[in-house]
């Protein structure tokens, strides 16, 4: 109950932003994204991997209903095509699935949500100079780096929390192949792509 009031009022206080005009567009629907998302990165620690398919089932109803229903205008306030919302807590679900422990969990879903929103972010306020398209989709020098070093941020602080005395090279590979994966989704599929592969890979190599 504490848990899906908190996502409520984030999605309240996001319209209201929109609504003064603090925020709006690609930003609006990114500020959802990051809040909510870095909300979610918590739940392994105090959730069952069942409770969490429980509330994503319970957000992905939410979703569809605000679809039709416009309840959250601040989350689809974009001009694009994307069906990143109700993906979003697809790729949750399944992150919480495979995921070995809490903090790969953690770390796959702050991929999604810090990862792939300041990138979104950073693109949209510094990128209009050194914007890029792959299958169609605009993306920018700018926001492809930001990915990359909030991802290298993410796993240096994983492996700080969970380092088993051994470093695993490989693990310096994640930045750049979430960062090509990041670019090449569409539509919004890289919500599940992003933390999806994220989890593959630190389960094999952390």
């Amino acid at each position: 109950m504490i848990v899906t009031f908190f996502v409520f009022v984030l999605l309240r206080l996001a319209e209201l932003l929109r609504k003064k005009g603090y925020i709006h567009g690609e930003i609006s629907r990114k500020f959802v994204h990051i809040a909510v998302g870095s909300f979610v990165a918590s739940w392994a620690f105090f959730m069952s991997t069942w409770m969490i398919a429980f509330m994503c089932g319970a957000f992905f109803t939410v979703v569809l209903a605000s679809r039709y229903f416009k309840l959250f205008p601040a989350i689809y306030n974009v001009s694009r095509q994307t069906w990143g919302d109700i993906l979003f807590p697809i790729g949750i679900v399944l992150c919480a699935l495979i995921s070995k422990s809490p903090y790969i969990f953690a770390a796959s879903i702050l991929h999604l949500s810090l990862g792939d929103g300041l990138a979104a972010v950073v693109g949209e306020t510094h990128g209009r100079k050194n914007s890029y398209k792959i299958f169609g989709n605009k993306k920018s020098i700018a926001g492809s780096l930001t990915f990359f070093v909030v991802s290298t941020a993410i796993i240096a602080a994983l492996v700080v929390l969970q380092g088993s005395g051994v470093f695993n090279y490989k693990l310096l590979l994640i930045p750049a192949i979430l960062m090509v994966l990041e670019n090449i989704s569409w539509n919004g599929f890289d919500n599940i792509f992003v933390p999806l592969f994220c989890a593959i890979l630190l389960n094999a190599w952390l």
